[in-house]
């Protein structure tokens, strides 16, 4: 079992904002911050003071998205960041943020501040190796970070903590890229662009990014308001109609190659 931190805790009783960014604003992204506003609202009718969300992406909306990402026909060529947050915005009289760029290792310290959570809804390594390398510095740094990533009809969920815990039989939870270094630094990405919307359906199947969504928010709303969680992961997988949980157990992390420095 991993307990909430403190500081998130705090925030529901000292109605502060929680901060939350969440980097990436395509399939998975797009679905993801449509539920994090579904959270917000009830948040808030629960009396907390809600979420102060940010969202990166240097992308703009291509015919291709129309259908399998959160854009209609009068947004093709607009900002993806921009055109959700400004659409969240006016449906809830919001004032969360965006920014139209692409994280890299010289910035990312600008957009990732202590005390936060983040979600990584990217199609490539790079960007999890950039996001890994930073917060692996950044012990102490009161940072969640939860990643979603798929390939056609399955995919994992993995929350890490960058945290240094005495009240736990570990330290922190590993994220994916303690679970995953090696094999994020050396997978080849090559970025493309469907043609057409059968290549990208050949590529992901439809309802893959929804459901990986889906356990990122779960896990978030379950730490926000039970404080606590059994599992800081999950595998999904649409062919088999599966969901298993990632179990919170140093053994299995040792299997990966992540040693918890208290165990």
């Amino acid at each position: 079992m991993y307990k909430s931190p403190q500081w998130l805790t705090d925030n529901e009783f000292q109605n502060k904002k929680t901060k939350v960014v969440i980097i990436g604003a395509g399939g998975t992204g797009s679905e993801l911050i449509s539920q994090i506003f579904k959270i917000n609202y009830t948040l808030m009718e629960l009396g907390s003071a809600g979420l102060d969300v940010t969202l990166i992406d240097d992308d703009v909306v291509s015919p291709t998205n129309l259908g399998r990402q959160s854009f209609y026909h009068f947004d093709l060529g607009l900002s993806k960041a921009k055109t959700l947050i400004e659409r969240f915005n006016t449906f809830g009289n919001l004032k969360w943020k965006y920014v139209v760029k692409r994280i890299t290792p010289e910035n990312i310290g600008k957009y990732i501040p202590n005390n936060c959570v983040v979600f990584t809804c990217v199609d490539n390594p790079i960007a999890r190796v950039t996001v890994g390398e930073h917060l692996e510095k950044r012990l102490n740094s009161e940072v969640l970070w939860i990643d979603g990533g798929n390939s056609r009809a399955d995919g994992q969920v993995v929350l890490g903590t960058y945290e240094q815990r005495e009240d736990l039989p570990y330290s922190r939870l590993p994220s994916v890229f303690d679970l995953y270094a090696e094999q994020l630094k050396t997978q080849e990405y090559i970025a493309t662009e469907s043609c057409s919307h059968v290549e990208a359906m050949r590529s992901q199947t439809l309802g893959i990014n929804n459901a990986i969504a889906l356990q990122m928010t779960q896990l978030f709303w379950q730490l926000v308001r039970e404080g606590e969680i059994r599992a800081h992961g999950a595998l999904v997988d649409l062919k088999s109609f599966t969901v298993n949980a990632l179990p919170i157990a140093p053994e299995i992390w040792t299997m990966f190659g992540f040693t918890d420095k208290r165990t």
